[in-house]
């Protein structure tokens, strides 16, 4: 890889999926950057960036990689699902916190975290029912989406995506 940077790309990318499979995750990062250096076009390097941050709770950069990969290959659309499932995976422990309390502040606070997360997630999920081919994940997204709405105080939205969602679903 040293010796032929520029024609390490296959094997930094075999070195990454070593890695990953061994849960060596810090290691993958390492290669990744290096693969991104070498080929910053490759939107497929920037979304396993993303989802090495999410496995490491690392939301912000996670969103980041997720937005690189986008701004890549606007059509990419793990990148828009992880977008929005991360957004919404920290809604829900938003909710959590706030079901777990008593005080009536936190509760509140913790809510309206959660609400926030959950409006971030809307683009990324819209985008998916939007821009996939896939009938799973149209699915995925019109289930997220008719919760998210309904939590967000939006009937009419959250009964339009629960009506594509059944009707996909038939």
């Amino acid at each position: 890889i040293e010796k032929y940077p520029k024609e390490a790309t296959p094997m930094i990318t075999e070195m990454v999926n070593i890695y990953l499979a061994t849960g060596k995750n810090k290691e993958a990062m390492e290669y990744l950057t290096k693969a991104i250096d070498l080929d910053p076009k490759n939107a497929t390097y920037e979304f396993a960036l993303g989802a090495l941050y999410d496995q490491t709770k690392q939301q912000d950069k996670a969103i980041e990689s997720y937005q690189k990969a986008i701004d890549i290959d606007p059509k990419y659309v793990d990148a828009y699902l992880n977008a929005g499932a991360s957004y919404y995976n920290a809604g829900i422990e938003h909710f959590k916190i706030a079901n777990s309390t008593k005080d009536d502040k936190i509760y509140e606070a913790e809510k309206k975290i959660a609400l926030d997360f959950y409006s971030k997630s809307v683009p990324f999920l819209e985008k998916v029912k939007e821009v996939s081919t896939n009938k799973k994940e149209k699915i995925d997204a019109l289930f997220s989406l008719k919760q998210i709405y309904y939590k967000l105080g939006q009937k009419d939205k959250s009964d339009k995506a629960k009506a594509e969602y059944e009707a996909i679903t038939k």
